[in-house]
């Protein structure tokens, strides 16, 4: 499907559009386990990572640890799970909640893993926020969308802050869902039929069309990590995909 014509309000240019582009330079991490860095010299134990890319790193600024002055060069190791990466950073700027780093060593094996471990969060930060006058008009709300390549795109309607409906490609399948129920998710599922029913507690009708748990996290750090989507459009989303999720 042509996304371009279906969204975009095509008597506004490209060049217009581009001038709306907003990009987030470094992957905002959740909360995820087993990853952090360490400086035994610096008096530095398992410090959490704050924000991540290739050049730098932000970390978080907890009471405990006790940071050098800026522009002193830190020497330590990043755990990511079971892997282990020897670096040195300069730190360039601190506040009350981060701690800026940039990296001053050979980091090819950092940003070759970086590449890899977190490419969901890097196709996300790519995506670009469309302004809303380039968009065509919706009846039933106003539009936004998220636009990246052909495999990855987030378009949506809402309604006094609430999702009415949405349009999402992740990874070149494409989910479509509207006043709570999972229209179209391809490539379908066919081996079962998990049925439809409808969830009290949360007032979402779950279709036929389910999510194998393991690509709804994969959603959901995708959805998280869009640096310009407003946070209670984040949450509705990833409520709404939960109720069409099945364990794998």
């Amino acid at each position: 499907m042509d996304w371009i014509k279906k969204f975009l309000n095509l008597s506004i240019s490209k060049k217009q559009v581009k001038q709306y582009i907003k990009r987030a330079p470094r992957i905002k991490l959740k909360e995820l386990e087993g990853i952090h860095f360490s400086a035994p010299n610096f008096g530095l134990e398992k410090v959490k990572l704050y924000n991540l890319s290739s050049t730098g790193v932000g970390f978080i600024n907890s009471k405990k640890d006790k940071w050098a002055k800026k522009g002193t060069p830190i020497e330590g190791t990043f755990i990511f799970g079971e892997n282990v990466f020897d670096v040195s950073m300069s730190i360039v700027h601190t506040n009350e909640d981060v701690i800026g780093c940039a990296f001053l060593s050979d980091t090819k094996e950092v940003v070759k893993f970086i590449k890899k471990y977190f490419t969901i969060e890097l196709q996300a930060l790519q995506l670009i926020e469309v302004d809303d006058n380039c968009l065509n008009p919706a009846l039933d709300g106003k539009p936004k969308w998220f636009m990246g390549n052909e495999n990855f795109s987030l378009y949506f309607i809402y309604k006094e802050e609430k999702l009415v409906r949405f349009n999402l490609v992740f990874m070149g399948s494409e989910l479509e869902g509207k006043n709570g129920r999972l229209l179209k998710f391809t490539p379908i599922l066919e081996e079962e039929n998990y049925g439809s029913k409808y969830n009290k507690e949360s007032e979402i009708f779950v279709s036929d069309y389910k999510i194998p748990q393991g690509i709804f996290e994969e959603i959901e750090r995708f959805i998280f990590t869009i640096p310009t989507l407003k946070h209670e459009f984040k949450e509705q989303l990833i409520d709404y995909l939960k109720a069409n999720v099945y364990l794998e």
